[in-house]
């Protein structure tokens, strides 16, 4: 089948969670003998005769409401990864963070709905021109109409888990009938990386940081204040100093320091105040990452909202103990034999504890993750739904 891949402008520009998931899908089903064409232009339907069109997130509605449009004027059937954020955990962290443009935006234009506005505006005015009639378009519309319009249209709906599917019937007041069209396909990982890394990338960076006996706690996401790095460093700052002096925080992932400077002074501020360690790795390759997960002593993403979370995955998968704060993880983290803590994401006490519970009893666990979180498998249930 010919398919058409679609999601926001700046999908290679800005690396996300959603450009993840567009490659490996992509890759995953050309091996099964389509044709995936990636273009995020909002008329591409019409360059070709494709026989499906995949739209690929509906937080970032501008660009595929108008591409969900064109497909319909062509009669193509339309399937959508949602991959749709809870508003309930977008609510708490605009409640609780408040750096830099984060306060200009929620003193003039309180809600989730008039922020993502003009954050798209501004997105069209300085960063992608192609944006900016869609950005005022979604103003006079409204970005939720522009998300239930899609969400009823759309002929299949592909959601990564069960929460995923009640946050869509809440936040946007749906027919509970939309469950009749909607479909789970877990996201996955390169478990052959996971479970075969190698201890090379980290002996390297032990020699340059002298981490020899250290206790490492390792975190992977974009360095920003919705991945919340900035709790690891607060709970260790409740742990005691001679305990502290044992840590190293390997923080993997791109930095935002431009974009949030606030975030990464007070970042700065606390980790001038505890006696841990603090690495930044910048991004690596997913042969380094699982190296140091491998050799790490405890995973930890303090992060306000994930759709799923892929790196708890990858942590799961070199049998190391997590510490989360996403509710949707609940799902396949307990139901796989880890151990694994669930914290609020501003519960800092709570985390401390956990850390401090994790140093003193050293786990180390296998764990087989079964198939179902592969590529592959995603890519069958997918060809499927096609």
């Amino acid at each position: 089948m010919k398919i058409l891949f679609q999601s926001r402008y700046e999908l290679f520009k800005v690396h996300g969670g959603d450009t993840t998931q567009m490659l490996k899908t992509k890759s995953a089903l050309e091996k099964l003998g389509h044709e995936i064409t990636i273009d995020n232009d909002i008329n591409a339907v019409k360059k070709d005769n494709y026989d499906i069109v995949h739209l690929f997130n509906i937080d970032w509605i501008v660009e595929p409401y108008r591409q969900l449009k064109s497909a319909k004027k062509k009669n193509v059937p339309i399937v959508i990864s949602t991959i749709h954020h809870s508003e309930e955990r977008q609510e708490l962290m605009e409640q609780v963070v408040n750096y830099d443009f984060r306060k200009i935006f929620n003193f003039f234009l309180p809600g989730l709905q008039a922020n993502a506005e003009l954050k798209n505006l501004y997105r069209g005015l300085l960063v992608d021109r192609r944006k900016l009639l869609l950005s005022i378009e979604q103003i006079l519309h409204g970005i939720k109409n522009q998300q239930k319009y899609v969400l009823n249209n759309a002929d299949r709906l592909i959601v990564q888990t069960d929460r995923e599917v009640e946050d869509l019937i809440k936040d946007f007041d749906l027919e509970q009938s939309v469950r009749n069209k909607t479909v789970k396909v877990e996201n996955g990982i390169d478990l052959e990386v996971f479970y075969n890394a190698k201890d090379d990338y980290f002996n390297k960076i032990t020699k340059e940081h002298n981490l020899k006996n250290k206790f490492i706690v390792s975190c992977i996401g974009r360095q920003e204040p919705r991945k919340n790095q900035i709790a690891i460093l607060q709970s260790i700052a409740k742990l005691p100093a001679d305990v502290q002096n044992k840590i190293v925080v390997i923080l993997i992932g791109d930095s935002s320091i431009g974009k949030h400077k606030g975030y990464a002074k007070a970042m700065q501020k606390i980790e001038q105040s505890i006696k841990a360690k603090v690495i930044r790795t910048g991004f690596l390759k997913p042969e380094e990452v699982a190296s140091i997960l491998k050799n790490s002593n405890v995973f930890m993403l303090p992060s306000f909202y994930e759709t799923s979370g892929l790196v708890y995955l990858e942590a799961m998968a070199v049998g190391i103990p997590i510490i989360y704060t996403t509710p949707r993880a609940t799902e396949y983290l307990n139901k796989r034999g880890v151990f694994s803590y669930y914290s609020e994401p501003t519960d800092i006490e709570q985390m401390a504890n956990y850390l401090n519970d994790i140093m003193n009893k050293q786990y180390k666990i296998n764990v087989e993750i079964d198939n179902l979180f592969t590529w592959d498998i995603a890519a069958q249930k997918l060809d499927n739904i096609y």
